[in-house]
């Protein structure tokens, strides 16, 4: 179940901790479902930043992919001093 449909009344503190007020377990069957959605909902991640990364791809690939090749790329200065300090 989402955390947005978790209905919070039906749990209380007990001996420092939280714990359901019913005791229904979720069968084989239900944590096959949740395991789905939660499939399903990753897949649906990955695609929308494939395609985010796509749609600027020449941005991506010069200036995260191949920027610490550049002299003007933050960490390759950094990485240089530290080579001359050593």
């Amino acid at each position: 179940m989402a955390l947005d449909q978790v209905d919070v009344d039906q749990y209380e503190w007990k001996d420092g901790e939280l714990q359901s007020g019913d005791n229904t377990e979720m069968s084989f069957l239900d944590h096959l479902e949740e395991l789905r959605w939660h499939i399903i909902r990753s897949l649906i991640a990955i695609a929308a930043a494939g395609i985010v990364l796509f749609l600027f791809r020449t941005w991506y690939f010069n200036e995260v992919i191949l920027g610490p090749a550049f002299n003007d790329f933050a960490s390759y200065g950094w990485c240089c001093e530290l080579s001359k300090k050593i």
